[in-house]
């Protein structure tokens, strides 16, 4: 019950930023999620999400892990596939993209096996 609690948790903070992002018209809020939307429609986020998000399932450091890897992944894309350089926010907002897909597997996975 507690895991599940935090994980309410985590997604009313980040819900409550976007709010606040869009009541108060504040663009690089905006223009942020909407760029980690777009990014979390890509294949290559979602397939690399989902192989690391299953890889390090039960290690004790999982979201260390799971950050680093999705910086490491996001920064890879966007230097050999996309090719434009190194853009910050661009590849913030693919890592956030990337955990973002990874904490909806696990939201999920938490009621699934409800006990």
């Amino acid at each position: 019950m507690k895991k599940r609690r935090n994980y309410m948790y985590a997604l009313i903070a980040v819900l409550a930023v976007f709010l606040v992002g869009v009541i108060f018209n504040i663009r690089s809020i905006r223009e942020f999620y909407l760029a980690a939307l777009a990014h979390a429609t890509a294949i290559e986020v979602i397939v690399s999400a989902a192989i690391v998000g299953f890889v390090f399932l039960g290690n004790r450091y999982y979201w260390i892990i799971v950050v680093g890897c999705a910086l490491v992944i996001s920064i890879i894309i966007q230097l050999f596939l996309v090719g434009n350089g190194f853009i910050t926010s661009l590849i913030m907002a693919r890592a956030c993209a990337f955990i973002g897909i990874v904490y909806i597997m696990n939201f999920v996975k938490l009621f699934i096996n409800k006990k």
